[in-house]
């Protein structure tokens, strides 16, 4: 069965220099939960520097949007591509897997918090 194209298969029009080029560290485990993961895109450029980090919050929680799309919605294209422009902007940019949207943007909030040297996100400078 091939899937249809749809708004979550369209990633934007624009691009910056340095899209391309941007590395994101895909499927990193917020929880003991087996289902909850974090994507950080980064410049290519800012290896070694702590940056500002955007989290995009979803208001909408994954299961009930992966049995509609059979994705995520950190996997879908335009969270891909608004996150690559972040990332080329100079800018950590993180989306991740939720069951409980307020509940889970906390503990995300609060993972990204205490492992934000590792991570390379200055957790002084958080964007919502």
């Amino acid at each position: 069965m091939t899937e249809k194209a749809g708004p979550f298969s369209r990633q934007v029009v624009l691009t910056l220099p340095g899209t391309d080029d941007v590395l994101v560290r895909r499927d990193l485990p917020w929880s003991d939960q087996t289902d909850r993961f974090v994507d950080v895109y980064r410049p290519a450029d800012a290896e070694g520097h702590a940056l500002p980090a955007v989290v995009l919050v979803t208001g909408y929680p994954d299961p009930g949007f992966k049995a509609m799309t059979r994705r995520c919605m950190k996997d879908t294209a335009p969270y891909e591509s608004w996150t690559g422009l972040m990332a080329a902007s100079g800018l950590a940019a993180v989306t991740y897997t939720n069951r409980d949207p307020v509940e889970d943007a906390s503990a995300v909030m609060r993972y990204l918090a205490d492992h934000g040297d590792t991570l390379g996100i200055d957790t002084d400078r958080f964007g919502i």
